[in-house]
């Protein structure tokens, strides 16, 4: 009742759409300009679905200061940044809506309190969004100088994507290639082998991490614990020698007793 009273009370009579959330201007300039034009586009395409009509953005309407604390500053700027980072390898509308809503954190009618409040629950949301792409971590033990190691992908949005990952071992240890272009379907779990070459026994941590295709970290990083064990290649061979001796001895042996029965 409210929206058919609003559209006709606006009759032919043009309108402006205020950036979505309507956002200190002055501080979200300072803070992402680019951002600014996401909040004013997404409020245009809101309005115009609501109205049912084309309607226009400018920049230089809203009013007031919201006096955003720098801390709250601070975790507006991470929150964004993982957001849009996200945006730029999966199309998927709950990180579009979530990364709107980031804006009303600097609206000028808030209180410090709900300043305070949609924060730190923007924090919590974005935790949960940025996870749905990821690696899943993993123990694994390596006994041979090169090893195919098995490691899941995890897309958890409602859409595909195309992604890089980012391999990282926190020694010389060993050595492990980054993969390029990975495609992932929506709601879909991938197992990838990546071959992993050992050059000395020990313990080694790889950051695994999706880049997109400017080489930018998006999600969240990942621990692959990877502990090597090698046997040396002249002790393999002999080792495995012995062992045939052994069973050719047990089997001479076998035979002797089978002759000694029938005599």
């Amino acid at each position: 009742n409210w929206l058919a009273l609003l559209k006709f009370s606006i009759g032919n009579n043009p309108v402006i759409a205020l950036p979505y959330g309507n956002p200190d201007q002055a501080l979200a300039k300072r803070l992402a300009p680019s951002e600014l034009n996401f909040y004013s586009a997404y409020a245009k395409e809101k309005l115009e679905n609501q109205l049912g009509r084309s309607v226009r953005t400018e920049n230089g309407w809203g009013k007031g200061s919201s006096g955003l604390p720098y801390q709250l500053q601070s975790l507006y700027t991470s929150n964004r940044q993982a957001l849009t980072g996200l945006s730029t390898i999966t199309s998927s509308s709950e990180v579009r809506d979530l990364r709107a809503r980031l804006a009303l954190v600097m609206n000028s009618d808030l209180k410090r309190m709900d300043q305070s409040y949609l924060s730190y629950a923007s924090v919590e949301a974005v935790k949960k969004v940025v996870a749905k792409l990821r690696v899943n971590p993993g123990r694994y033990q390596l006994t041979s100088d090169s090893v195919k190691l098995p490691v899941t992908l995890i897309n958890d949005f409602d859409t595909p994507t195309v992604v890089s990952l980012s391999l990282m071992p926190s020694n010389s240890r060993m050595a492990i290639a980054d993969v390029k272009k990975i495609e992932l379907e929506a709601n879909s779990r991938q197992q990838l082998s990546i071959e992993v070459d050992v050059f000395a026994p020990g313990t080694t941590t790889v950051i695994a991490q999706f880049v997109n295709s400017k080489g930018q970290p998006v999600g969240v990083e990942s621990k692959l614990e990877l502990s090597a064990t090698i046997i040396d290649a002249r002790v393999a061979w002999f080792t495995t020698a012995a062992a045939i001796l052994l069973f050719i001895g047990a089997v001479t042996q076998s035979v002797r007793r089978i002759k000694r029965g029938r005599k």
